[in-house]
């Protein structure tokens, strides 16, 4: 649309006006920037947040793992080991801790069947840049228990987790 408006207001007025020629290229060039920037913009997004997820997936299984082998709540995520995660799991996890992509806390420990069996509560929170599948309701903090959600809307997320 703004390619044909440029060149018939070049054909038109040539005569009149001696810029006609200049400006109508300055257009067409700050259009193709304008939709490159938007191009880019998306998938960049969605990138980072394809990350954050992959690391929060890497990094359950493995708070679960340090509660097995040391009955309590790692005290921040440097303490994890990844070793039970693949090369690529554990760089993105690694990666995503130390860029504070994910920030973690700890919630509650309870004692069960008699000092029997231990829960540890404790929570993984991000900020998605971009929804995923579809728009979910827009609360400033979502929380959802014992899983991590592949659906999410933009914003800052946490999420309620059980070990």
């Amino acid at each position: 649309f703004f390619y044909l408006l440029a060149l018939l207001t070049r054909v038109i007025f040539v005569k009149k006006f001696k810029y006609v020629r200049i400006i109508s290229w300055l257009l067409m060039i700050s259009i193709v920037v304008a939709m490159l920037v938007a191009s880019f913009n998306g998938p960049i997004a969605e990138r980072k947040d394809i990350q954050k997820q992959w690391a929060l997936n890497t990094i359950e299984p493995e708070i679960r793992r340090y509660v097995y082998f040391h009955n309590r709540l790692p005290d921040s995520l440097d303490s994890l080991e990844f070793k039970e995660s693949s090369v690529v799991d554990a760089n993105a996890a690694k990666s995503a801790i130390k860029n504070n992509l994910v920030s973690y806390s700890k919630l509650d420990s309870k004692i069960i069947n008699n000092n029997s069996l231990e829960s540890h509560e404790y929570q993984l929170c991000t900020t998605y840049d971009k929804d995923a599948f579809h728009k979910l309701p827009s609360n400033s903090v979502k929380s959802s228990k014992d899983t991590i959600k592949s659906i999410y809307s933009a914003g800052y997320h946490c999420y309620d987790l059980k070990a």
